[in-house]
């Protein structure tokens, strides 16, 4: 769906994808605490459901009913703050800034891309691509459940066996080249499945938005067998705290598969 998912896609099944991310979704499943990847201790709380515009690459049926609010549980910092953004089929969810926007993509296999974007600010689109330099302010997800190639794209920069699976797979010199990081983007935790990182200011990495002057937090995730994501995040410095809390939030409510 993006530059870094460029390789041919399946065809869609959007049931499949469905069974595949409800066996990820669990409220009580969480992983261990990576260090900055949370902000404090959570409590449960009721949020608002923003229902994001949501572009398709294929008949995906009927739009799932959501409701206006939903309980999760949140950082507790966060609980006054924040909102939970879902596409249409309620194939992605994430928090973010209460008051903010929210646009997703849907391509024929079931990968995903969710953008939260300031209130006020240029809609960045249906399928715009997550990558390059940009200085705007947003959170985004990029999910890959069903094409392989794309998960293996997704996950490269950051695990070695995923770049290994390019080389035996594919060898594509082209594949690998895309997976080299910048200098300047850092791992900062890890566990076997995820990594966190982050993009310093005006650097051009795999966190989206990066590149501008704002640091970005994010955290990749690969499953061989399952899915690939990446979740970002780029605020001011004083809402640093609701980046930390929102890649907790997924982490949390996304268990290892």
């Amino acid at each position: 769906m993006t530059a870094q998912s460029a390789p041919t896609r399946g065809a869609f099944t959007r049931g499949a994808v469905v069974v595949v991310l409800a066996a990820t979704l669990s409220i009580g499943a969480v992983t261990p605490r990576m260090a900055g990847a949370s902000d404090g201790p959570s409590v449960t709380t009721t949020v608002p459901v923003v229902k994001c515009a949501t572009g398709q690459g294929a008949d995906s049926g009927p739009a799932a009913r959501l409701p206006a609010t939903m309980t999760v549980r949140v950082a507790a910092s966060l609980t006054s703050s924040s909102a939970l953004y879902v596409d249409r089929y309620d194939v992605v969810r994430m928090v973010g800034p209460k008051g903010w926007r929210c646009v997703a993509s849907l391509a024929a296999d079931g990968g995903e891309d969710l953008v939260i974007y300031l209130s006020g600010s240029p809609s960045p689109g249906f399928f715009h691509s997550l990558t390059g330099r940009s200085r705007a302010t947003e959170l985004t997800v990029q999910q890959e459940p069903a094409c392989y190639s794309c998960r293996l794209a997704l996950a490269c920069p950051f695990f070695a066996a995923a770049r290994a699976l390019i080389t035996s797979t594919y060898a594509s010199a082209s594949m690998l080249a895309a997976c080299r990081r910048p200098p300047g983007e850092v791992i900062t935790d890890s566990t076997p499945s995820t990594r966190y990182f982050t993009d310093g200011p005006h650097v051009v990495g795999h966190a989206y938005p990066s590149g501008g002057p704002l640091r970005s937090l994010a955290v990749a995730y690969f499953g061989a067998a399952t899915y690939s994501y990446v979740v970002s995040c780029t605020l001011p410095a004083g809402q640093r705290s609701l980046c930390r809390g929102a890649l907790g939030w997924f982490v949390a409510h996304h268990r290892s598969i």
